[in-house]
């Protein structure tokens, strides 16, 4: 684990459906995607972190499997044991609840 620094965004503020940036914004910008990630997995108190799972998904498009990968990659540095997230990692439906039952699952143990 490495701890990076890094200056916040002003214009970083996520929506009903997480943070809608162009692609070149997110690559452009130093550990921009990262301090998006690192500021929302904070709202969630430590100790509360190991029993979680966090489930990803999204449309498809393109830097979804690397933003998945970062995602998971910082959520494990912050103590979460397990993630879900839909084959091939980026389909919108079925609904989050159910993704579980589906059996699909990227677990980071």
């Amino acid at each position: 684990m490495a701890t990076v620094q890094t200056k916040p965004y002003g214009d970083q503020k996520p929506g009903s459906s997480g943070l809608r940036k162009r692609v070149t914004v997110l690559q452009s910008n130093a550990n921009y995607s990262e301090n998006f990630i690192q500021s929302t997995l904070a709202t969630v108190p430590p100790a509360e972190r190991q029993d979680a799972t966090l489930v990803l998904g999204g449309d498809g498009r393109f830097y979804m499997k690397v933003a998945i990968q970062l995602i998971a990659r910082i959520a494990a540095a912050n103590g979460a044991s397990s993630g879900r997230s839909a084959a091939p990692g980026c389909p919108p439906r079925p609904p989050a609840a159910e993704i579980p039952a589906l059996g699909a699952s990227a677990a980071w143990k």
